[in-house]
């Protein structure tokens, strides 16, 4: 259940809730995009970065990547290429410090599912591009200085 996205969420969400409270005494200094399949968007939107925003005062934000390249009923973060991630990239144009994505959208040898290396996207993008894991909580704090 876990790689099908719905054990996946859970344990976001239950990870979450149970380490924001270590995001108090932080300062997040950078203005992060986070980037996600239409699956997760709102979860994610509602859920994480709603709060992040309007408790703790961070410069977040969510964006959901339509899926051109397999068509719009593929709706996972695990499915997005680098072609996706960049035209949604474009899109927001550079007001971002730093890019968070998902950890399921490449694979072994940093590349996504069109070949676009993460260098190649990175370097595209003009913004730093990370890579989270499967907690937010342990992404923010990574990201933070």
């Amino acid at each position: 259940q876990f790689e099908n996205g719905i054990g996946m969420m859970r344990y976001f969400l239950t990870d979450f809730n149970r380490k924001k409270r270590f995001l108090k005494s932080k300062k997040l200094k950078k203005r992060i995009a986070i980037i996600t399949g239409v699956s997760a968007y709102s979860i994610l939107k509602d859920k994480v970065i709603g709060y992040l925003k309007k408790e703790m005062g961070f410069k977040i934000d969510v964006y959901r990547v339509e899926n051109n390249f397999w068509g719009p009923k593929v709706t996972v973060s695990g499915l997005l290429t680098g072609g996706d991630i960049l035209s949604c990239l474009k899109q927001i144009n550079n007001k971002y410090d730093l890019v968070i994505l998902p950890p399921n959208c490449l694979n072994g040898d940093d590349l996504f599912l069109d070949d676009i290396s993460l260098s190649e996207l990175e370097s595209k993008a003009g913004v730093p591009i990370k890579i989270g894991s499967y907690s937010m909580v342990d992404t923010i704090r990574e990201s933070i200085n």
